[in-house]
């Protein structure tokens, strides 16, 4: 995949950021009609926008949508991708009604660390439940607040949420200390 990328769309992976997407699905919405219909509309649009970046987005095995954007150089690219995501909330939200999350790597700079840059903005993307559910988390910033310190795992969030819903305060303790 990544070869056809790089051939096809002209991303070198020598120095570009990994996103994961996390669509907030209606109340009334199944995963599976969020995945079908409006996540691949958005995926066609986000690929369509003209922003000056080469970027591609694409719909990963684990249903995320996930891009890969190659950075100018010599730009403060943090401030960069802030402002690009920035701008993609808000217009996802204008078009699609639906809030976007939105976890960033560090910079990629060959394509053996894609998987690492990947998994880096997965952990980001996880910290909606801390940020909000509007918030673009960058991997260099994960760091400032310690690896591990907000690093929950999808099966411990899901845990988490089952006890808030429940009203089950005494099981939230428990699992926090």
């Amino acid at each position: 995949r990544y070869l056809i990328i790089r051939d096809e769309l002209h991303i070198a992976f020598q120095n570009c950021v990994i996103a994961v997407l996390d669509i907030q699905k209606g109340e009334t919405e199944t995963i599976l009609e969020t995945n079908l219909s409006r996540q691949s509309n958005m995926i066609e649009y986000c690929n369509a926008r003209n922003t000056g970046l080469s970027a591609y987005f694409f719909e990963h095995y684990s249903n995320d949508v996930t891009a890969i954007i190659e950075l100018p150089k010599d730009q403060a690219w943090k401030n960069l991708m802030l402002k690009y995501f920035q701008e993609l909330q808000s217009e996802i939200f204008d078009l699609y009604g639906v809030e976007v999350s939105i976890g960033v790597s560090d910079i990629c700079r060959q394509v053996s660390s894609i998987s690492r840059g990947y998994d880096q903005a997965v952990r980001c993307v996880r910290q909606k439940i801390f940020w909000g559910r509007l918030s673009i988390f960058f991997y260099p910033d994960l760091e400032l607040y310690g690896k591990n310190y907000y690093d929950i795992s999808s099966f411990e969030l899901e845990k988490l949420k089952h006890y808030i819903v429940n009203k089950d305060m005494k099981s939230v303790q428990i699992e926090i200390n």
